[in-house]
Formats: structure tokens, sequence, C-alpha cells
């Protein structure tokens, strides 16, 4: 992970900019996560088994490979 964030750290990115992206890719894996779950009815709160990753570690890595798109909000004055 710590690739993941000296990747993210070169990019034209502030660390503000790569949090809110990488929380928000990481909501959107959660919901997929849970709804993929819940019609496999297995939708149990428990905490991720060994091996399996994050879905803020994906997020974080999908964010350093470049494999999400962002745009950024127009500065109004």
């Amino acid at each position: 992970m710590l690739e993941a964030i000296d990747s993210i750290a070169k990019q034209k990115l502030n660390r503000y900019e790569a949090v809110i992206i990488t929380s928000k890719r990481a909501r959107k894996l959660n919901e997929k996560l849970r709804k993929q779950q819940e019609q496999q009815n297995l939708f149990e709160e428990a905490p991720v088994k060994n091996g399996a990753l994050r879905v803020t570690s994906i997020a974080l890595k999908e964010l350093a490979e470049g494999a999400l798109q962002f745009e950024k909000p127009n500065n109004q004055n």
C-alpha cells in the first residue's frame, strides 16, 4: 500500500483530493460487495479474512494505477 501512496504523491493531486477520490471509490466498492453478498444470502458483518484486500486498499491501488477517472469542479468566485 505504501507503493500506491508514493505513486499518488507523484501525481498532480493534493492529499485532500486523493482522500476524497479514494473514499468515494471505497464506498462504491463496499456498496457493490454488500449487494453481491445480499444476493447470495451471505450478508454478515464479518471482518475481512486473511488475504482479502480492504475496499480502501483497493481504491488506493486503483487511484495510484490511474484506473479511476474523476473530474475537478470548476472554481467559481
